[in-house]
C-alpha cells in the first residue's frame, strides 16, 4: 500500500482538489451528488472557507488524502450529533488510486481519532445501494449494515436508497485490540 497521509483541508489545497475532482469528474458523477454544482476551484474554496475552522459538531470536518503529496481524494467527518455522541464518515478517491486499500485506511485513522478524541459512541457509512465499491469499505472495516434508507438521496435527477452502515466505540476497540 502507498504511504497515505492525511491533513485538514485548508484554503491552499482548493485548487489541486478541484483539479482532482475535474479529471474524475465523470467518474465521481455517478456517486456524488456534489459534483454538478462544483464548477469551478471558487466553488471548491468557498466549501474548504464554510467549514475550515468547524469540527463535525458545527459543520463538517474535511481532510485530504496524499499520495506522494499529491492529493487523490477526501475524506470528512459530518452530521455530528453531540448529545447523542454520534457522526458519519464520507469519502471519496479518484479512480486510478481505488482498489488499493487507501479509502479503507483512511477511514481506519478517521474512525480511531473520533471514538478516541470525540467522544463519540457511534459511527455511520452510508452509500448509495448500487455503490458496490463504496460498500466495501465499511463491511472491511466490520461495520454493521443496518438496512436501507430509501430515497435517502437526491442523485443525478432521481432518488436512490443508501445502505446504512454502523460501527460502535466498543465494538470497535474489542475488533482492532485483537489486531
Amino acid at each position: 500500500m502507498p504511504e497515505i497521509k492525511i491533513d485538514r483541508a485548508e484554503r491552499g489545497d482548493a485548487f489541486e482538489i478541484f483539479q482532482v475532482v475535474q479529471q474524475c469528474r465523470d467518474y465521481l458523477r455517478e456517486w456524488l451528488p456534489w459534483i454538478d454544482g462544483t464548477r469551478s476551484p471558487e466553488d471548491t474554496l468557498s466549501f474548504i472557507a464554510d467549514n475550515v475552522n468547524k469540527n463535525l459538531f458545527n459543520g463538517r470536518e474535511i481532510y485530504v488524502i496524499r499520495i506522494n503529496k499529491k492529493i487523490v481524494g477526501m475524506i470528512d467527518l459530518q452530521n455530528g450529533d453531540k448529545f447523542n455522541n454520534k457522526a458519519e464518515i464520507g469519502y471519496w478517491l479518484a479512480e486510478e488510486h481505488q482498489g488499493k486499500g487507501i479509502i479503507t485506511e483512511a477511514c481506519r485513522r478517521i474512525i480511531n481519532k473520533v471514538f478516541n478524541d470525540y467522544g463519540i459512541n457511534r459511527m455511520t457509512i452510508k452509500a448509495a445501494v448500487g455503490n458496490l465499491k463504496s460498500r466495501h469499505i465499511p463491511e472491511r472495516l466490520g461495520f454493521v449494515m443496518e438496512g436501507v434508507e430509501r430515497s435517502g438521496e437526491f442523485l443525478n435527477g432521481r432518488y436512490v436508497d443508501l445502505v446504512v452502515y454502523s460501527m460502535l466505540k466498543d465494538e470497535w476497540m474489542k475488533k482492532n485490540s485483537n489486531e
